[in-house]
């Protein structure tokens, strides 16, 4: 058995512990589900209220060094555009990609931070549904304007006190109810 630095042990400790699957279940957590939304677009003229749900969330280990995460969050959503109170329908599919990097705390917990979402981190495939859905998408770029609603939704919800909590890992009580549990077999 060769000893080693605490530097080294504590290096190797928190790779062991954040593995991609475990960053994957805590952002399923924070992001799963069905959700819904409402703004106003074209200088609030339009009303646009939209529903959806994830389908699939995604974590890859990008960078072993400090460790660092890719999530994609994969969600299928209705749209209704109403103009002068007639909805005029799309549907499609999202994609949101963030970065995930583990801050080691001083009280020994570990908090997944995520960076903020930006426009151009979501991909978006949206489909009018009739003819008039398909010019108003020409006219005032509907999908765009999505794609900003789908980024401010995300930047929101992660930082809601539910996220926060689910975000950080609480290392220390799992430690030590693992060593009791041990203990109690003996």
């Amino acid at each position: 058995m060769v000893t080693i630095s605490y530097e080294e042990f504590g290096r190797r400790f928190v790779e062991s512990v954040l593995t991609a699957d475990r960053v994957e279940k805590t952002l399923e957590r924070v992001v799963s589900g069905a959700f819904e939304t409402s703004t106003r677009l074209a200088a609030g003229i339009v009303r646009a209220e939209g529903s959806g749900r994830v389908t699939r969330v995604d974590v890859d280990l990008i960078a072993h060094v400090g460790l660092v995460f890719r999530a994609q969050i994969f969600a299928e959503l209705e749209l209704a555009v109403r103009l002068s109170g007639v909805p005029h329908r799309y549907s499609g599919k999202a994609r949101i990609e963030l970065e995930l990097r583990p801050d080691l705390r001083d009280d020994m917990s570990i908090f997944i931070d995520m960076s903020d979402v930006s426009d151009e981190a979501v991909t978006l495939e949206l489909h009018p549904l009739g003819r008039v859905a398909g010019l108003l998408d020409q006219l005032g770029s509907v999908a765009d304007q999505t794609r900003r609603e789908i980024s401010r939704f995300v930047n929101e919800r992660k930082e809601r006190a539910d996220a926060l909590a689910e975000r950080r890992i609480e290392i220390v009580p799992a430690i030590e109810a693992e060593w009791e549990r041990r203990t109690m077999k003996s």
